[in-house]
């Protein structure tokens, strides 16, 4: 597999959070160009062109590109002395952290706005969830602040929580910046259960319901680093109802045992038959008049 190839998969993994896995002779994961709750972007090495990418729902290839960050470039190769279209990663900094002003008049905008009304229809998140984890506004999009286990600030992400208002992808990230846990572990005192979900607008969701909830940035990635964070804590996994959550279920409960105090997995899918993940799940029982 050659360098390039390496480079748009790991381009992909961060931008969607999810790890692609093979299928046939390329790989299969989540494309990043729209909103991709099941893989369907197919990449693979062709005989012409360091990569091939196929989404199976029809985004182009420019696209892909724009969602990743991307720039494409042409360099001659010495064997064929043709022109093939090859990647490169660019080379920009990370994008700049905003400033502590720019968080708290975002965090006002929220508190001012019809948005918390219209997020509790949407998403199920109360006003207690939303300020508890310092969410702000910044235009259309809901903003997270992410920090480390020092508690600093190194992300900051932007989500489209309305469908009908998407447009490539749900969640930004800032670019050349870690995604952490959400919120911090550190802020839960240590007697309590922590809940890790998928994602960090679930952990609000959680939240909302009175659980010790964490988000985990996306289906398929987990640093070690993480285990030692949860070192000695009650750890209880509650991960998406889908092939992807229960192969993540799978991967993250052996990298647990022995190292937390308890662990438990809970199944979305005895708990809300048909809900895919948590929100669908509270949304669901809402609709019926349950809490």
């Amino acid at each position: 597999m050659s360098l390039e190839l390496d480079d748009f998969l790991v381009a992909c993994e961060r931008a969607t959070a999810y790890r692609a896995r093979r299928s046939g002779a390329g790989y299969l994961t989540r494309c990043p160009a729209h909103e991709d709750r099941r893989p369907s972007l197919s990449v693979s090495e062709g005989d012409r062109a360091n990569v091939v990418a196929y989404c199976f729902a029809g985004c182009t290839f420019a696209e892909i590109l724009v969602a990743l960050q991307l720039e494409p470039s042409e360099l001659r190769d010495d064997e064929t002395h043709s022109r093939l279209p090859r990647l490169r990663l660019p080379t920009r900094p990370p994008e700049p952290l905003p400033s502590q002003d720019d968080l708290t008049r975002w965090q006002l905008e929220l508190l001012t706005s019809h948005a918390m009304e219209r997020l509790e229809e949407l998403r199920g998140w109360n006003l207690d969830a939303m300020v508890g984890c310092e969410l702000g506004l910044d235009g259309d999009r809901v903003v997270f602040p992410i920090l480390d286990e020092h508690l600093d600030l190194v992300n900051v992400l932007r989500y489209q929580p309305n469908p009908a208002r998407r447009w490539g992808v749900k969640m930004r990230a800032l670019r050349g910046r870690p995604r952490e846990l959400f919120p911090p572990p550190e802020f839960i005192p240590d007697d309590d259960t922590l809940v890790l979900v998928e994602g960090e607008p679930d952990a609000v969701t959680g939240i909302a319901l009175g659980l010790r909830a964490v988000g985990v940035p996306g289906v398929g990635t987990w640093k070690p680093e993480w285990t030692r964070r949860l070192r000695g804590r009650g750890v209880a996994l509650l991960f998406d109802a889908d092939e992807d959550g229960r192969r993540f279920t799978a991967r993250v409960a052996p990298e647990l045992e022995g190292a937390v105090r308890s662990l438990s997995v809970l199944d979305l899918a005895e708990l809300e038959p048909g809900a895919k993940d948590l929100t669908e799940a509270v949304l669901a029982r809402r609709a019926r008049g349950e809490k």
